[in-house]
């Protein structure tokens, strides 16, 4: 099913693995969502942990929105920048041309989607 395409994808990876504790929405992406939109970008949150997706699902659904500007993802354990990882190498072996941004800090993201 082909979307229209958006300006950025922000994702919380997939965790990959056990994990012992509550699952809840990444509140700073919703914070930065927010920023962006108010900004005039069109941005899409997939948060992969809480939808327990798997890498492969999780790299689906990135390229089926067709992102143009950006893919930021959040990665606040070593396991979700392992899993993290492995879902933008899976984007770039697909051939995207979108740039990737490891761990988000609003005004950087601001700045290279400044001259859209």
């Amino acid at each position: 099913m082909t979307q229209e395409p958006v300006d950025i994808v922000l994702v919380q990876p997939p965790f990959g693995g056990e994990y012992n504790f509550w699952k809840s929405e990444c509140l700073g992406l919703g914070y930065l969502a927010a920023a962006l939109e108010r900004n005039g970008y069109t941005v899409k949150i997939l948060d992969a942990f809480l939808l327990d997706l798997s890498i492969e699902e999780t790299v689906r659904r990135i390229v089926e929105r067709r992102p143009r500007l950006m893919v930021g993802t959040s990665m606040l354990s070593y396991q979700l920048y392992r899993t993290g990882t492995t879902v933008l190498e899976s984007i770039a072996g697909r051939g995207a041309a979108v740039p990737f941004h490891r761990g988000i800090v609003v005004s950087d993201v601001l700045a290279r989607c400044h001259d859209r």
